[in-house]
Order: structure tokens, then sequence, then C-alpha cells
């Protein structure tokens, strides 16, 4: 929990005061029930829960062990049947002869076997030669394929069940050998129905419903005396082999319900609600204490608000710069802990040294000033050396009487958005300055010519003069007005070489005030030469009075030279009454305007809205960079770079604006 402010302490004292109110233990009286019953609910209905479940898992073991045991007695059973048949099947190799011997064997098995309907011996070709009992035999046919499959395999095989007059029943065949040969084979008609009600015990029948079923679980025959079965919670087991295609199925008798865990549960849910009732009740009593609850939501409101700007540092300070609440973002940012900055007083020491006097006047100023929220940027210092720029927001802190307590401060670390910034205005000056030097390297031709002229005066007028000197003719009153014109030709060529070198030095961005008319003037001159040169002219208008604007006059000369350069490579080829460039520059009352028209081939009507995106281009050469460098410099001179349309249609129509010096505002 995090200290609270002084002042926000008395402020609750004293709102408590004049209630009457104090907070006491019965407060929590309303709570501690509801939990009480709730945990009492849900470990009641956990605990039945956990009880059905084990009763469940419990039957489940149960009907799976019951149905494991009844498919291994019964396989038991027939492996019995088996072992019996086939002893017989030994007797009767020994000496088939003995017909009134092998009769009263296979009458015996009968006899102590109600599983066995009939028993018939066969000879290899399919002929019966001995049955019991006399008279019964309910073989529907003689299969030599269930015979000769018991004589490969050498032990006795079973039919798939099948109906007859006696119920489901089965046939089981064992090959009989007398001297390693074939002597038929012994055919035991089987009931299934006999052998579930005489091999599945009365506690298991008493619980469940034992049947045979197919492979689509259909059921064949079974055993049960209670009905219904719950058939969702039945076992079965594959009893393929020794039945092809046959399984025992076991399903539990349907239970009654408990009602026992019933009528618990009914009484819980009725004492709950009868004591959430009671707890709704004691609840809108206490809704009652308005005064309370006020000063409570109060308190709420200033926690809220600082702690929800998780994302940026909040700090409390009365009116004496003490600080009274910090969070943990604002911890982070100067690097010091909440029980180091709590209390402490200016100046800070997370305050950078260079801006220590500056932090002492603001306090100062903000103690005497009104209470209008402002901002500011300052430096901080963490104690590992590390200094970070920070965005102050100041507003007051106001108490719920309304009385202006101290000052709440958002600060927002902008350190890496200022070394963004910064990069991102080194590589505009980079981008510009290769720019101008691409222009300047386009323009070398004229600026030779420039050059070549006050040159070639000057050398003319040193060597007349020294040739007048030689012959000692010339008056010296003559020679000064020689030598006066050779220095305005040789400060003429020093003009010309220092614009260029302003042009393309690169330096900082310097506003300063200019008359416009003169930086059209000099970026007009450096292209008049090549244009002229081409076939075309200049349509210079400009006004009568000095425009005056706050700008850096190298960085305006390169927007102008950049759309003048445009224009002129538009018209280039057309007749010379197309290559004229107009330039007109106007004065509104907030602004002046520069407008260049030619009479080219103009903008492709599907470009006019991506012209000033980077790195397109209307030139097939062109790299696309040269229209947003100049809508970009405009820009930072608050002003605009717009293409508009041409009287006749034709070419094309840039204008940009800037603003005039005198409506200017800081």
């Amino acid at each position: 929990m995090k200290p609270r402010p002084a002042a926000l302490n008395d402020h609750n004292s004293s709102s408590k005061s004049q209630t009457g109110f104090r907070l006491t233990a019965r407060d929590y009286t309303l709570i501690i029930p509801l939990l009480a019953i709730l945990l009492i609910v849900t470990l009641t209905v956990t605990l039945l829960w956990m009880t059905s479940r084990d009763n469940q898992s419990e039957t489940e073991k149960k009907l799976t062990t019951d149905a494991l045991w009844v498919e291994q007695y019964l396989r038991f059973q027939l492996q019995t049947f088996e072992t019996e048949l086939r002893d017989l099947a030994t007797d009767i190799g020994r000496d088939p002869q003995q017909t009134d011997h092998i009769r009263a064997q296979i009458q015996h098995l009968v006899s102590i076997h109600s599983e066995f309907i009939d028993i018939s011996w066969f000879s290899p070709d399919g002929n019966l030669l001995e049955s019991a009992p006399p008279g019964l035999n309910i073989v529907s046919a003689y299969k030599p394929a269930l015979a000769d499959h018991s004589r490969l395999f050498g032990k006795p095989v079973y039919s798939s069940p099948r109906h007859t007059t006696e119920g489901w029943a089965v046939d089981m065949v064992a090959p009989v050998y007398t001297n390693n040969r074939s002597a038929g084979s012994l055919w035991v008609i089987l009931s299934l129905d006999r052998l579930l009600s005489r091999n599945v015990p009365w506690w298991v029948a008493g619980k469940y419903q034992v049947s045979l079923t197919d492979a689509g679980g259909d059921a064949l025959l079974s055993k049960s005396s209670i009905m219904p079965t719950n058939n969702q919670a039945r076992h079965t087991i594959s009893f393929d082999p020794p039945l092809t295609g046959t399984y025992i199925t076991v399903t539990p008798y349907q239970s009654r319900p408990a009602i026992g865990p019933i009528v618990v549960s009914a009484a819980i849910i009725s004492l709950t609600i009868l004591v959430i009732i009671n707890l709704w009740m004691a609840y809108r009593q206490n809704r009652r204490r308005a005064a309370a609850e006020h000063a409570l939501r109060t308190e709420y409101a200033f926690r809220q608000a600082m702690e929800n700007s998780l994302t940026i540092g909040m700090r409390a300070r009365d009116r004496n710069g003490r600080i009274i609440y910090v969070n943990p973002e604002f911890c982070r940012m100067v690097g010091y802990e909440e029980k180091q900055l709590i209390g402490m007083v200016p100046p800070h020491p997370y305050w950078a040294p260079e801006i220590m006097s500056e932090g002492i006047q603001r306090q100062n100023d903000m103690r005497s000033t009104g209470i209008a929220p402002h901002q500011f940027e300052t430096r901080f210092i963490r104690p590992n050396g590390v200094l970070i720029d920070v965005l102050v927001y100041e507003a007051p802190l106001i108490d719920a009487d309304g009385t202006h307590i101290g000052w709440m401060g958002s600060l927002v670390d902008v350190t890496e958005r200022k070394k963004l910034e910064e990069a991102r205005q080194t590589e505009a000056e980079k981008l510009q300055h290769n720019a101008r030097l691409i222009t300047m390297g386009e323009m070398a031709s004229t600026l030779a010519h420039e050059l070549n002229q006050p040159l070639a005066a000057i050398t003319s007028y040193a060597t007349g003069s020294l040739n007048l000197l030689n012959s000692g003719t010339m008056p010296m009153s003559e020679l000064g007005g020689v030598l006066q014109k050779l220095s305005d030709q040789a400060q003429r060529a020093g003009t010309i070489v220092h614009r260029v070198h302003d042009f393309v030095r690169k330096r900082s961005v310097t506003q300063e005030q200019h008359d416009l008319r003169r930086i059209v003037q000099d970026a007009t001159s450096f292209v008049t030469g090549d244009i002229l040169k081409s076939g075309g002219k200049i349509d210079l208008r400009l006004p009568d009075a000095p425009v005056s604007v706050r700008a850096d006059a190298v960085l305006i000369q390169q927007v102008l030279l950049n759309l003048i350069r445009n224009a002129h490579e538009a018209a280039a080829g057309l007749p010379r009454n197309r290559q004229t460039l107009h330039i007109t520059l106007e004065t509104g009352h907030t602004e002046a305007v520069i407008t260049i028209t030619d009479h080219g081939h103009g903008i492709p009507a599907d470009m006019e809205n991506e012209i000033f995106t980077p790195f397109i281009s209307s030139k097939s050469d062109g790299m696309g960079m040269g229209l947003p460098i100049c809508r970009s410099i405009l820009e930072s001179h608050k002003g605009r770079l717009w293409l508009s349309d041409t009287p006749d249609k034709q070419g094309a129509s840039f204008c940009l604006s800037l603003p005039l010096a005198a409506q200017e505002k800081p």
C-alpha cells in the first residue's frame, strides 16, 4: 500500500468527523457470513460430486470385473466340453467297432451336460453312424467344410450361432482318427440358452443382464430377471474365439436414485438462499451511510487517476515542492525507490546539473502563479549518470473542498524520440545538401559562363592598364576609373563564388528575415543563362514593394531551383513559344505565394495525387525525391506546396507559399 498524501489524509479525517461516522469491524460482518456459507456450499457440492464420482468409478470397476469373470467362466466351461469331446474321439479311434460302448459314452455325455442338445458321429463321407439321444437329430445338414476345418486343425471347432427349435445353438465339431486315418467327426449341438442359464450364477444375474450379442450389438439371447436395464453403462467383451462374431455384453440394472443426497442438497440450497436474503437486507441498510461512501469515492478517484497511468510517470507535490506521491513508472524513470523520493524537497537529486537553477526558478514561479496547467521539457539524471529528456505536464491538485493543495505531474520519457528526431533531421540535411550538390553539378556550365565574363573583363582591364602605364601616355586621373572597373568585376566574380559556396555548403538551418524578391532573383540568376542558351526565356514578375519573410534563404533557393529546373525540362524540345517560364510573386494578408508555370507536357492525370510521394516521378530517369524534399522544406517554414491548373490547360503550375514576417506568430 502506497503512503497516503498528508493533505488527503487530513481532508478525509475532517470529512469523517463532520459526518460522525467511524469505521468499525462490523463493516466486515456482511462479507464473512456470505463467504462462510458459500464455502460450506462449495465443500458440500464438492463432497457430493466426489462421492458420486467414486461410486460411479467403483461401479464401473465392479462391472468390468464381473464381466471378465463371466467371460472367463464361460470359456472355461467350453474348454471343459472340448476336452471331453476330444477324449470321446480318442476312445472311438481306438476301436470304432465297439458300437455299444461308443453309444453308451455318447449318451452319458448328453445326460451329464444339459447344454448338449445332440451328439452325433459322422463317417468321413458324411453318413450318420451314431446319435444320442436316439431319434433326435436337429443337425439341419452335414457341413463338410466345418468337418474339414476340424480335421485341418486337429481340434474342436465351432460354427456361427444359429437358431433351432431348441433356441440358439452352435455346432462344435471334433475330428476322429484311427491309426492316423480319419474315422469321421463328432458333432455336438451346444445350446447357448442353457449355457448361459446354467453357468451364470445367481449373484451375477441379480445385478446384471448377461447377453450374447452379434457384431452389430443386437442381442441373440440373454439371461435377465429384472427390467429395464441401464444400456449406457454396459460392458462388452469379445467371445471370438471360440464363437465367431459373438460378444458377451453385461449390462447393470437401472438403480433407484438416492434420496439422501437430494434432500441434503435441497436443504443446503434453501439455507443459502435464506442467508443471502438476510445479508442483502443488511447490505441495503449499510448503503444509507452516504457520507462515508462519499469520502471513499473521493479517495478512490484520486488513487485511480494515479494508478491507471501505467505508461507514464506520476508525481504529486505539495505547494512547497515536497513530493507526496510517486508511481512505479516514475521511480523507474529517475532510478530512485519510492521510500527515497517521498518527502523530498527541491532541489531534487534527479535534476540534471545544467537545469538546477532553472528547476528552482520554475518551482518559485509555480508557487507564486495561479493554478493554470502548463507543460515544459527538462532533463533528469539517474544515479548511474544516465541523462534522460522528460516532457512534464503539470496540473493543479485540488481536494474535495476545491482547495489547491499542490501539483500533479505527468512525465513522459522523450529521450528516444528526441534522438530519432535528431537523426531524422540529420538525414534530411544530408539529403538536402546532396540535392544542392546535384543541382550545382547540373548548373556547372552556367556558372562557368557567369564567371568567365567578369574574369575576362578583369584580364582586359588589367592588360590595358599595364600597357598604358608602360607607355607613359595615360594620365593618372583616368587610371583610377579603369582600376575601379577592374575592382567592380572582381567583386562581381567574388559574389558569384560566394553565392555558390553558400548554396552547396552543409550547415544548420537558420531562419532570418529576408526580402523574398531578392531570394527569387538570386535563384533565377543561377539558371537564366542555361535557359536562354537552350532557346527558352523567363517571364519574371515581382511586386515593387519588399516582401518580408522569415526563412532560410539557401533552402528556399533550393526549392525554387528544383521547381524551375523541372519546369524547364518539361518544356525542353517544344516550340519556342512553349518554352517560356512564368514566375510570379504575389502577396496576400498573411502569406506570399510564388507560382511557377510552364507550357510543357504536364503531369499525367493518374499521378497528380502521388507526385509528392517519395520515389514517384513523372520522368523516366527521375528518382522521385525532388518534390518531397521541397514540400518538407516548405512545411518546416510553415509554408505549403501544391499543384495547380494552368490557364490554357497545358503544362503544369506549382505554387508555394510562405507566411509573411509581419503576420507570423511566435
